[in-house]
């Protein structure tokens, strides 16, 4: 028998993080955040992390 309610569907939304070819760094937390509220309100639809940056020791030439 059917019924005249309707029935509730449900879907699953995938979020994969993509990293960008070119990421801009910022030089202090407050322009990060800054820039991560203008992203949000940009696009309230994305998932966007905070994420530290830690310097990299330069790779030496081996082949002198």
């Amino acid at each position: 028998m059917k019924s005249d309610t309707f029935d509730m569907a449900y879907k699953i939304r995938t979020w994969i993080p993509v990293d960008e070819e070119e990421q801009e760094l910022y030089e202090s937390l407050d322009q990060a955040l800054d820039m991560l509220e203008q992203l949000k309100a940009m696009h309230p639809e994305n998932i966007y992390k905070l994420v530290e940056v830690r310097s990299e020791p330069e790779v030496k030439d081996l082949k002198k």
